[in-house]
């Protein structure tokens, strides 16, 4: 993760690498506000108590995936919160895909919305649930879009398992935006389907910075 020691560790390995390749190698330092979570968690609450995994399992082809400091699955940069209500699926989370729950009387204001990764960048559907009233957002990656419905997954193809998790960050939304863009990554959040609990509870990380 960027601003720690292992990170500090691969930027050394590879100024090594490229430093015996024969090339001259320049290390810059910046200073920069990072992102860290300090607690995750996601529950349904509702009809039945059931806490959902928000951590990658460890996989026996990897050793890596088991080393104790890696840590669940957030959405950096977003707010520190903690919300429980009622959920409203809003499939990508686009402003057309409002635009037809609000024509079938769906109010998803006060509610936490699910929406689907892909078709615009993570802070647009951010930006147009928070817009749209919702208490917040969890974003989950469909095995029907880029993971094991789609074919073989890692490490003997390129989809994803249905435990794999992308790395995230929530970037401020620009002023102008366009809702057709480059699929992106995940926050911690379940590998759902349209048939959703009725009642989920989000507590998101307590940032630091």
């Amino acid at each position: 993760m960027a601003g720690t020691a292992a990170s500090r560790d691969v930027a050394t390995q590879i100024e090594r690498a490229l430093t015996d390749a024969g090339l001259t190698v320049e290390t810059i330092e910046y200073d920069a506000y990072l992102s860290y979570p300090g607690l995750i968690s996601v529950d349904i609450v509702a009809p039945a108590t059931e806490p959902l995994l928000v951590t990658e399992p460890p996989s026996p082809l990897d050793g890596d995936t088991r080393d104790p400091k890696l840590g669940p699955g957030f959405v950096a940069y977003s707010a520190s919160g903690d919300v429980s209500a009622p959920i409203v699926y809003v499939n990508y989370g686009l402003p057309d895909d409002y635009a037809k729950l609000a024509a079938l009387h769906v109010d998803v204001r006060g509610r936490l919305v699910l929406a689907r990764y892909g078709h615009s960048h993570r802070a647009v559907k951010l930006h147009t649930a928070q817009q749209a009233g919702a208490a917040g957002i969890l974003i989950y990656s469909d095995p029907a879009d880029d993971g094991f419905v789609r074919g073989e997954t890692w490490p003997k193809g390129y989809w994803r398992t249905a435990e794999q998790i992308r790395a995230s960050i929530r970037a401020p939304a620009p002023r102008h935006f366009s809702n057709s863009g480059a699929r992106s990554a995940r926050c911690g959040a379940p590998a759902g389907s349209r048939s959703a609990p009725s009642r989920w509870r989000s507590g998101t990380q307590r940032n630091s910075a």
